[in-house]
């Protein structure tokens, strides 16, 4: 599978090339109304460009895309009939969805009792996960979560993201998740977008992209685990390396000061 967005313009793009490493997870970040939204759309297909590009070697049945606008289709009918909602555009026999789907929600933390209730009802943690479950029941190629990890508690945050490493790890799904808060996601992904007002300020590997842009001195919200590394490199000329959480860097201080 390839993703690449060639010479795109719409909206706030004006020009915009991307070429995006699969089989990976990747993180889109940038203040509120820089283009995330956009971006994720695009990339799925589900809106064109003005001009340009995307080329996607994929079936549109296999992009799972879920944004604060999915939960616009959670008004009525049960959580069951929610997720087989899609069913019929698909292969699996009648018989076997049911099945599919216990597999499913138990893959995301569901409980087998939710299947009963209504979408309506549920807390929005819930709903995230059905959605999610929806999305996998027919099992994508490409996941993209677009500003919907906000919505969840700590403990569902952690849970999905286990989830998310075992979807690229052991079933090679590429993942695309998009934030304003790099925090959140930071220790999670691979590669990472910087977008700041329909233009990239960068990509790559999420290390070199931040340690690039702290050395030319430009300005960003960067993660708290980079500042600290990076302030201590620059004041006390100790390195602690790549460091994803905040218990491995405790972990680089205490070899680097025993």
């Amino acid at each position: 599978m390839q993703i690449v967005l060639k010479n795109i313009s719409y909206n706030k793009f004006n020009d915009l090339n991307l070429n995006i490493n699969t089989n990976s997870i990747i993180g889109i970040v940038g203040p509120f109304g820089c283009g995330k939204t956009d971006l994720s759309l695009l990339i799925s297909k589900k809106i064109s460009p003005d001009n340009g590009e995307v080329i996607l070697d994929i079936d549109n049945n296999k992009i799972g895309i879920i944004t604060s606008f999915s939960f616009n289709e959670m008004l009525y009918g049960s959580v069951l009939d929610f997720i087989k909602k899609y069913s019929i555009k698909y292969s699996y026999k009648i018989k076997d969805i049911d099945e599919r789907v216990l597999e499913i929600i138990k893959m995301v933390g569901l409980k087998e009792e939710i299947l009963s209730k209504s979408v309506f009802n549920i807390s929005k943690s819930e709903k995230i996960k059905v959605l999610l479950s929806q999305t996998l029941l027919f099992n994508p190629e490409l996941i993209i979560l677009d500003n919907v990890i906000e919505e969840l508690d700590n403990r569902s945050k952690t849970k999905l993201f286990k989830l998310i490493i075992k979807l690229k790890k052991f079933y090679n799904k590429t993942i695309i998740i998009t934030s304003s808060n790099i925090n959140l996601i930071y220790e999670y992904i691979d590669d990472l977008v910087i977008l700041d007002n329909g233009n990239i300020i960068s990509y790559g590997n999420k290390y070199d992209v931040y340690n690039s842009l702290f050395k030319e001195n430009i300005y960003l919200d960067y993660p708290m685990i980079v500042k600290f590394s990076n302030l201590l490199e620059n004041k006390r000329d100790i390195s602690l390396g790549n460091n994803d959480c905040i218990n491995e860097l405790i972990k680089a201080i205490y070899r680097e000061f025993r």
